[in-house]
């Protein structure tokens, strides 16, 4: 299945791993680098593209199941 335009799935994906980065930047420069990425990330939001649903195929979903532990992991190592 594709969707039209970035999926809200994709759009969280990107802003998480941008997150994990924000500790290297000062805070005025990861404000602005949240802020343009919210608006290209609008623009493909609406957009023509195509871009196929991440869960249709089960190497997606491991890919994703694995993302989320490793990101998981991150953040409790950040936090000790």
């Amino acid at each position: 299945m594709l969707f039209t335009g970035l999926a809200a799935d994709s759009t969280s994906i990107f802003r998480v791993f941008l997150i994990l980065f924000a500790d290297f930047f000062s805070l005025p420069v990861v404000f602005i680098i949240l802020a343009i990425s919210g608006l290209c990330i609008a623009a493909l939001n609406v957009s023509q593209i195509k871009t196929p649903m991440l869960s249709g195929k089960p190497v997606n979903v491991v890919l994703l199941a694995t993302y989320t532990l490793v990101v998981t992991a991150i953040y409790g190592w950040k936090l000790r």
